[in-house]
């Protein structure tokens, strides 16, 4: 909820219902980098991201580390890049300055009649016009739910269940760049012992009890119970239902920058 929902208010017979946006839309209100399909993520990609991420810094290229999280299929789209990149790279090195680096330990194992070989995996590269790129995997972007009437959920044929979003990548960590108190934005808001305060992103959330759960009986026994039972209620079952106090805060929105698929969320 407090990851993907959508801003709304519900008038219902309990009261009003408000429901905060999740924290992913309220990135998406900063800077979005697009590619046209699946697999078709670049460099080019990364580097308009580094290039917007790194603005008006002085930091050395040498210098400059990006953590890059995402769904499944993007973190894989931007391994291969990193895999691509390096190996072109090595094999473009002359031997006196490779050497005997022994690479090739580990990769292919057993004997001649029974071989095993892995697959070599390069999680941290140095690229072009970018700096040190890392990709770290957030199963959240990858999931499906429960319905299958809005193209968000229910991404590209064939997927296995992922969501489209299991494409999308964004920059982990941004920090706040302007000198707002989170906890000024929060009425009697204070900022945990120990929280980053000059982070962009922040739980809110009472200091007690933010969640509450509890069910309802439908048109059956609970065990021996007979009280409390809604034999107008038109399935057979029990109702079970959760309340969530709490929301995200992202103090500025134009300090995230997000790669996606073009037309995720197209209808």
């Amino acid at each position: 909820m407090n990851m993907f929902a959508t801003a709304k208010t519900e008038h219902t017979a309990n009261g009003v219902i408000r429901i905060t946006e999740g924290a992913w839309f309220q990135a998406r209100r900063g800077k979005i980098i697009t590619y046209p399909r699946a697999g078709a993520l670049n460099i080019g990609h990364l580097q308009e991201a580094a290039a917007y991420y790194f603005k008006n810094s002085n930091t050395p290229l040498e210098d400059r580390h990006i953590t890059f999280i995402g769904g499944e299929m993007g973190v894989m789209n931007g391994e291969r890049l990193l895999e691509t990149h390096s190996i072109n790279n090595l094999s473009e090195l002359p031997g006196i300055l490779t050497g005997n680096m022994g690479l090739t330990k580990g990769l292919v194992t057993g004997d001649l009649n029974n071989l095993t070989v892995a697959m070599p995996k390069i999680r941290t590269a140095q690229l072009p016009g970018i700096g040190w790129v890392t990709f770290k995997h957030d199963p959240s972007f990858d999931f499906k739910g429960m319905s299958s009437n809005n193209a968000m959920i229910d991404g590209f044929a064939g997927l296995g269940g992922y969501n489209k979003t299991s494409y999308s990548l964004m920059i982990e960590g941004m920090d706040n760049p302007s000198t707002v108190n989170a906890s000024s934005k929060v009425r009697n808001g204070k900022l945990v012992e120990g929280g980053n305060k000059k982070a962009n992103l922040y739980y809110v959330k009472p200091k007690f009890g933010h969640i509450i759960w509890g069910h309802e009986q439908g048109r059956m026994n609970d065990g021996l119970k007979t009280s409390n039972i809604k034999s107008a209620m038109k399935y057979m079952g029990q109702e079970f239902w959760v309340s969530i106090h709490s929301g995200m805060l992202m103090l500025d929105t134009t300090a995230n920058v997000i790669i996606e698929v073009d037309n995720t969320y197209a209808r």
